[in-house]
C-alpha cells in the first residue's frame, strides 16, 4: 500500500505588512500561498520597490494612502486643483450668458466631487450615505449580535477598477464595521491619517491579527442555520438565565461590544500571545484524539512554535492540529482579563477552565461534560448538540472525526437526527447545559476559553462521572483484590441504572457491553453491544466491539464481517487497521495482515506498535526485504524517541 506522508504546512509565520512613514506598503513577509489548501481572499500586494508581488492572507488593516490629485492638467502642474472654469483654449468671441456660465461651474464641481468620491471612498462606505431608513429597512446592523454570512461579504466586493485598489479592505472591514461607525468614517477623507491613529467608538471586532476563513471553508462549512436561541445580554436576568437556560437548553448571549465587553480582546492578540507566552508549552491534538484522551491534547510544543508551523499543519487523516490545554490558560495571566455576566461567574475549585485555539477546520468530536460555557474572543466556531437521550449518529466514543462526521454523516441525516446546530460569533458567549452532546468545527483561526464545572449535578450525569472514577480505579487493582471485585459490582449498578434513565442512549449500551466483555461475560457483551448497534447503525466502535467479542467467542467468520463494517463505515480509523491486523495475524494469514499494519504507520506514523507488528507480518509473510526497511524506519524512530525525551519543553513560570 502506498505511503500517506503527513502533508506540512509550509507558513513559517504569518503574513504582516511593514509600512514606512507614507504607510504605504514596502514589504511582505510569509510564504506566497498562506495556508495550505487555501486560496487568499485578498489581491495581490507589490512592494513600492519593485519586488515581484507576493500572495498571501493580509491581516485586515487600514485604508492605504492614495496618490490624491495635485491638480496635474495635461503636463502642466498646480499647487492647486484648477478651477472648472479655466480653459486650455482662448475664450470663445460669443457671448455666453452669466446664469449659463454659473450652471457651467456647477456642473464641473459636481463632477469632479463625484470622481473624487468614486475614486477615494470605498463601496462598502458608500452605502451608508443613504437615509438611514433606507439602510435600515435592506441592510442588517453588523454587530457582534448579527452577521452578515460570507456570501454577503464576498458580494460587497467592487468589480469596476476604479475600485479594485480597495476591494480587499473594504470586504474586511464590511464583516466587522457596524453601520453606525461606517457612516461616521465615510464622513472623513480617506487620506486622512487622523482617522486611523484616532480612535472612534464603534462595535467594530478586530482579527486580533488572526486569520479569517478563505472561501473554500465558508463554502463547506459556514452556514445561516441556527436552531439555538441567542438573546442579548441587555436582555438575561440572572432570574431569566436560571429558570429557562440552566441545565435546560443551550444559549449564546451576545454583546454590543463583542469580547470587550467580558474580557480584553487586545491580551489574546497573535502579537501579544507570542509575545509573553511564545516560550510556553502547549499541548495539542486532533479533533478525535482529544476526545479519546480525557479532553487533553496528546502532543506538545512551544506556543510560538505552533503558532508558526503546527496551526496550519495536518495529521495524516487531514485534521488540523488543534491547542486543547487545560493547564496553559490558569498559569497565565489571561485569567485577570475576564469579567463575564453574573451568571457565568467562575469560582477557584468549582469550575475548570480549558484554552482552545485552532486553525479553520479544527475542532472537537463530540463528547459531554458537567454545565460549561464557552467564549470566541476570536474567530467562529460552528456547534452541533444532542440531548443527553439522543446520541450523536457515528456514536461516542466517537469514531470520526468532526470533519470526518460532518462530510460523511451530516448530509444524510434525517430529520430526527438533525442536531442543534449553529454558529458562535467573535465576542459571544454560548451556554452548553450538563450531559449535552457537543461536536465544534472552527472557521478562521478561533481563540476561545472554556469554562466548566468540575463536578456533575444533574442525576444522568453524576452517574456517568463516577462510573468513570470507578473504571479509572478498578484499572490500578491487581485480578485477586477484592476491592476490585466490589467496584465491578457497583460499575454493573451505575449501568443498570443510566439504562434506566436513558433506554435510547447508544453510548450507554455500548459502555454496558463492553463492561461486559472484560468481565468475561460474552453474551451478555454482545447483546448489548448489539442493542448499541441497532440504536446507531453508524457507531463505528461498537461494531469494532462487536469483532472483538465475536473473536473470543470464536465465531471468526462473524468477527471479520464485524470488523469490515467498521472498515467501510472509516477507513481512516487506525483502530480498525490494528484489530483487523491483529485478527489476521491469529488466524494465520499474516499477508493480509501487511496492509492494514501499514496503513496504521500512515495514520500513526509515531506509534512505535504498529511499526513492530508490520515487521513481524512482514517477516512471517515472507517479505524480507520489506522488513529490513521497517526495521531501519524503528530504529530511527528509537533514536527519535530518545531525543524528544531529553528536548521537551518546559513552560515558564506563570
Amino acid at each position: 500500500m502506498p505511503h500517506a506522508p503527513m502533508l506540512k504546512c509550509r507558513t513559517t509565520g504569518r503574513c504582516r505588512r511593514q509600512l514606512n512613514g507614507n504607510n504605504h506598503v514596502t514589504n511582505v513577509q510569509g510564504h506566497p500561498h498562506g495556508a495550505v489548501g487555501s486560496t487568499s481572499i485578498y489581491p495581490n500586494n507589490s512592494s513600492q520597490n519593485g519586488n515581484a508581488s507576493v500572495r498571501c492572507n493580509l491581516l485586515p488593516m487600514g485604508k492605504k494612502n492614495r496618490a490624491v490629485s495635485n491638480g496635474t492638467q495635461g503636463n502642466k502642474t498646480h499647487s492647486k486643483p484648477p478651477s472648472p472654469s479655466r480653459a486650455k483654449h482662448k475664450k470663445s468671441p460669443i457671448s455666453v450668458p452669466q446664469y449659463l456660465q454659473i450652471v457651467s461651474v456647477l456642473a464641473a464641481v459636481v463632477a469632479v466631487v463625484t470622481y473624487l468620491v468614486i475614486m477615494y471612498v470605498p463601496l462598502s462606505d458608500l452605502t451608508t450615505l443613504v437615509s438611514q431608513d433606507t439602510t435600515t429597512s435592506s441592510t442588517p446592523s453588523v454587530t457582534p449580535e448579527s452577521k452578515p454570512s460570507p456570501e454577503s461579504k464576498s458580494s460587497s466586493k467592487s468589480s469596476s477598477k476604479s475600485s479594485s485598489k480597495s476591494s480587499s479592505e473594504s470586504s474586511s472591514k464590511s464583516s466587522t464595521q457596524s453601520p453606525s461607525s461606517t457612516t461616521k468614517k465615510s464622513a472623513q477623507s480617506s487620506s486622512d491619517k487622523s482617522s486611523e491613529k484616532t480612535p472612534v467608538k464603534s462595535k467594530s471586532i478586530s482579527t486580533g491579527g488572526w486569520q479569517l476563513a478563505d472561501d473554500e471553508t465558508n463554502q463547506m462549512y459556514d452556514s445561516s442555520i441556527c436552531t439555538i436561541d441567542r438573546l442579548s445580554v441587555r436582555d438575561m436576568t440572572s432570574e431569566k438565565f436560571e429558570s429557562v437556560y440552566r441545565y435546560k437548553k443551550p444559549v449564546i448571549v451576545t454583546f454590543p461590544n463583542g469580547a470587550k465587553d467580558w474580557t480584553q480582546p487586545d491580551r489574546w492578540s497573535v502579537k501579544n500571545l507570542k509575545h509573553e507566552y511564545g516560550e510556553w508549552s502547549v499541548l495539542y491534538g486532533n479533533s478525535l484524539e482529544i476526545v479519546r484522551r480525557g479532553g487533553n491534547g496528546h502532543m506538545q510544543t512551544s506556543f510560538t512554535e505552533y503558532v508558526d508551523q503546527l496551526m496550519n499543519d495536518r495529521d495524516a487523516m487531514g485534521d488540523p492540529f488543534y491547542i486543547f490545554d487545560r493547564s496553559f490558560y490558569n498559569d497565565s495571566t489571561l485569567p485577570k482579563t475576564l469579567k463575564p455576566p453574573k451568571y457565568f461567574e467562575i469560582k477557584d475549585g468549582v469550575d475548570d477552565s480549558i484554552f482552545f485555539m485552532g486553525a479553520s477546520r479544527s475542532g472537537v468530536s463530540f463528547h459531554k461534560h458537567a454545565d460549561a460555557w464557552n467564549g470566541v474572543i476570536f474567530g467562529r466556531k460552528r456547534w452541533f448538540l444532542y440531548d443527553i437521550h439522543q446520541t450523536p449518529p457515528g456514536g461516542v466514543y466517537p469514531g470520526f472525526t468532526q470533519g470526518e462526521w460532518y462530510r460523511k454523516l451530516y448530509p444524510h441525516l434525517g430529520d430526527a437526527l438533525k442536531p442543534q446546530e449553529c454558529i458562535q460569533e467573535a465576542g459571544e458567549i454560548l451556554y452548553l447545559p450538563e450531559g449535552t452532546y457537543h461536536g465544534t468545527i472552527n472557521l478562521g483561526d478561533t481563540v476561545a476559553v472554556g469554562i466548566q464545572k468540575k463536578r456533575a449535578k444533574t442525576k444522568e450525569e453524576r452517574l456517568f462521572y463516577e462510573e468513570l472514577a470507578v473504571s479509572n480505579e478498578i484499572g490500578t487493582l491487581m485480578k485477586s483484590d477484592e476491592k476490585k471485585k466490589k467496584l465491578e459490582s457497583r460499575k454493573v449498578q451505575i449501568f443498570n441504572k443510566l439504562q434506566q434513565l436513558l433506554p435510547d442512549n447508544a453510548e450507554v449500551k455500548m459502555k454496558q457491553g463492553q463492561m461486559y466483555f472484560d468481565l468475561k461475560r460474552l453474551r451478555d457483551g454482545l447483546e448489548n453491544t448489539q442493542k448499541a448497534i441497532d440504536l446507531d447503525p453508524d457507531f463505528v466502535i461498537a461494531h469494532l466491539n462487536k469483532g472483538k467479542i465475536l473473536t473470543q467467542l470464536k465465531k471468526g467468520k462473524d468477527a471479520e464481517d464485524a470488523y469490515n463494517k467498521a472498515l467501510a463505515l472509516n477507513p481512516d480509523l487506525w483502530d480498525i487497521h490494528a484489530a483487523l491486523g491483529d485478527f489476521y495475524m491469529s488466524n494465520g494469514r499474516p499477508a493480509e495482515a501487511v496492509p492494514h499494519f501499514k496503513r496504521g504507520t500512515e495514520l500513526q506514523p509515531d506509534m512505535m506498535p504498529f511499526w513492530l507488528y508490520l515487521q513481524q507480518a512482514q517477516q512471517q509473510a515472507g517479505q524480507k526485504s520489506a522488513a529490513m526497511v521497517t526495521a531501519q524506519v524503528l530504529n530511527k524512530l528509537r533514536l527519535k524517541n530518545m531525543k524528544t525525551e531529553t528536548l521537551q519543553p518546559t513552560k515558564k513560570s506563570g
